[in-house]
């Protein structure tokens, strides 16, 4: 779904810690970046988990 939001000129995105990025999911927000130039461009932590 990011990866289709290139074409609107979305360039980065907000993920939050760790349940939308984490470490066993990180390889795919490097992949969209090299793939589509949107970038990681904060990963926030969800506090009171």
């Amino acid at each position: 779904m990011a990866a289709e939001m290139d074409k609107y000129g979305v360039k980065a995105i907000e993920a939050h810690y760790p349940v939308e990025v984490n470490e066993e999911n990180y390889y795919l927000y490097q992949r969209l970046e090299k793939e589509t130039g949107i970038k990681l461009k904060q990963g926030c932590t969800l506090l009171g988990m």
